[in-house]
């Protein structure tokens, strides 16, 4: 459980550094936003990320990834980093104040 949380930290913080809008959690899971076309640019590279697009309420661009070992979450965030653009950080700065609100209510 610790290397879980460990490693969720560290996906998260590298999340954000690409731009990436991440959500608060406490699952071995990381819910986020990015661009509309990351899944399709992971998987040129191999990588699976889920589209949560099927949710309801959920539009092109959330998605949901396990935390895994730190070599596949390197290789995860590699792709990523690939995949994003500059929507993705002007994005991430439209949801900052969505981001603390969700913190604040969630501890």
């Amino acid at each position: 459980r610790q290397i879980i949380f460990r490693e969720s930290a560290w996906m998260k913080e590298k999340m954000r550094q690409v731009g990436l809008t991440v959500y608060p959690s406490e699952a071995n899971y990381i819910f986020f936003y990015g661009p509309e076309d990351l899944f399709e640019r992971c998987v040129a590279k191999g990588i699976l990320i889920r589209d949560c697009s099927n949710y309801l309420g959920l539009k092109k661009g959330y998605y949901r990834v396990a935390v895994r070992t730190h070599e596949e979450n390197q290789e995860l965030i590699r792709a990523m980093r690939d995949g994003t653009t500059k929507v993705a950080v002007k994005l991430h700065e439209q949801n900052k104040k969505l981001i603390e609100v969700l913190e604040e209510v969630l501890s």
